[in-house]
């Protein structure tokens, strides 16, 4: 898969947790020409396969999981991804079990529960960090300001901000003014 729009819009918006009726009558197509086979989807495999999601519609099912990923942009690098799962919609349920289990042991699949569960959960939010981040570089400008504030203060105090050009006078004034930063340090 190249990218998120290559899910087609017959899907339509995908929830965030799967469609999975329970009770529901799904359809039984007939299969073959002298020996007619009638096949399903089974409500069981929901239990045995959580990710799966029943499209109605179409009686077939996808990952919601992979769905979504491919949806949201997080697997477009994924080599391997079968489109059954992910834009098409499984159907073959003779087959059903065997290719649940594929799909479930496909890197596909574990790249998308990766970045869609189990990254989410462990990783801080972006925003918060940056929110995080953002009071202290404020309370950081914020104090720096103050000591600005007090420098000049001082410096006001002993005329000095007003031009005054007494080498010795200067020389004395800065001594002082050292002292006193060591002491407010202190």
């Amino acid at each position: 898969m190249s990218s998120s729009s290559s899910v087609p819009d017959s899907m339509g918006l995908l929830p965030l947790e799967p469609h999975q009726p329970q009770g529901f009558p799904f359809p039984k197509p007939e299969f073959g020409g002298k020996n007619v086979v009638r096949r399903s989807f089974q409500s069981s495999w929901f239990g045995r396969w959580p990710w799966i999601h029943y499209m109605e519609a179409t009686d077939s099912v996808v990952c919601i999981i992979c769905a979504r990923a491919i949806r949201e942009g997080k697997l477009q690098w994924s080599t391997n991804a079968d489109s059954a799962f992910i834009t098409k919609g499984f159907c073959n349920w003779k087959d059903g079990t065997v290719k649940f289990n594929i799909h479930d042991s496909s890197k596909c699949h574990k790249e998308a529960m990766l970045k869609m569960n189990i990254l989410p959960s462990t990783t801080p939010n972006v925003a918060e960090c940056l929110s995080q981040q953002l009071k202290k570089d404020k309370l950081d400008r914020r104090q720096c300001f103050l000591k600005i504030l007090s420098n000049l203060k001082f410096l006001a105090r002993q005329g000095m901000i007003n031009g005054s050009k007494r080498k010795v006078y200067m020389t004395n004034i800065f001594v002082e003014y050292l002292n006193f930063i060591k002491n407010r340090q202190n």
